[in-house]
């Protein structure tokens, strides 16, 4: 009895000693597969930065070259001399700044505040259906709650043309708002995403719609309303009407942060990384420059 409670005790130590050993040698391997910041012991400031650049040379879509070299350089300086995690978060916002462009950025939890989940409009003026889309950054169940709420009010019917107003869309989830437009999109690939080697993602309306719905088509004309404070992933809707033959892009030249990013959970913070440009239906590349309406 005694030898196996020895025997026991041996493979659970021997077991937690091989957990130590590979989040010490594999910790970001592990935290980047699982999407979760998990952590045996609070990193140092230069282990966190280590572990910001490791990601950053991975995936970041401008991480080479000597800008980078020297954002990297930099970084591990600062790191060196930060006496506590928090003094080094604004060099790795800059370094994130290098690496992935502008529409990077690196948030302590702290800092970051927590917003309502602002649910779409959806009204009919004069034989118009005008549908407000705001920024979306909430849960699953909120993304369904979102994209139903368009598609409900697209099958109704009762109108001749469509209004998409993005005007005031900062950004976030794009899928609920695609899934919720999928209707008055065209099948296919709306556009693509291409990192830095050379590979690409199809975003298409099978993949967009997250309620798993049937798509019913609807054709009419749609008019896309876009400006300043049109950005990220209402930049991203914009693109999937772009070039489409029942919807024209009206209003101002939008915000510029067209590109496709990731969410990297670190110690206490999180890396937003952009990791890929955008190619619109007809080719044509968007690198975070403001889109303008058609005709400009």
């Amino acid at each position: 009895m005694k030898k196996a409670i020895k025997i026991l005790v041996v493979l659970v130590v021997a077991l937690l000693l091989a957990v130590v050993a590979a989040f010490h040698f594999f910790g970001t391997q592990i935290r980047l597969l699982t999407g979760r910041p998990l952590y045996l012991i609070p990193p140092s400031p230069v282990a966190l930065a280590e572990e910001a650049i490791y990601c950053m040379n991975l995936q970041g879509l401008y991480a080479e070259g000597d800008a980078w070299q020297q954002a990297k350089e930099t970084l591990r300086k600062e790191a060196e001399a930060a006496e506590s995690r928090e003094a080094v978060y604004d060099a790795i916002d800059r370094a994130a700044k290098v690496a992935g462009g502008k529409h990077s950025a690196y948030y302590a939890h702290e800092k970051v505040e927590e917003l309502p989940f602002e649910r779409p409009t959806a009204k009919i003026q004069d034989d118009v259906l005008v549908l407000h889309l705001p920024g979306f950054m909430g849960t699953a169940a909120e993304g369904k709650i979102y994209a139903k709420i368009l598609s409900d009010a697209i099958e109704a019917g009762g109108y001749r043309r469509i209004v998409v107003d993005l005007t005031d869309n900062d950004g976030g989830n794009m899928y609920p708002m695609l899934a919720g437009l999928s209707a008055t999109l065209d099948d296919g690939v709306l556009f693509r995403f291409r990192d830095r080697h050379e590979q690409t993602l199809d975003v298409e309306i099978g993949k967009a719609n997250i309620s798993g719905a049937e798509k019913k088509s609807v054709d009419v004309p749609v008019e896309v309303q876009i400006g300043p404070g049109t950005a990220s992933s209402g930049e991203m809707v914009a693109l999937a009407y772009k070039g489409a033959d029942n919807a024209t892009l009206t209003g101002e030249p939008t915000a510029g942060y067209n590109t496709a990013n990731i969410l990297i959970p670190l110690y206490e913070s999180d890396l937003q990384l952009t990791t890929s440009k955008t190619v619109d239906r007809e080719g044509e590349v968007w690198e975070d420059r403001p889109i303008p309406p058609d005709g400009a």
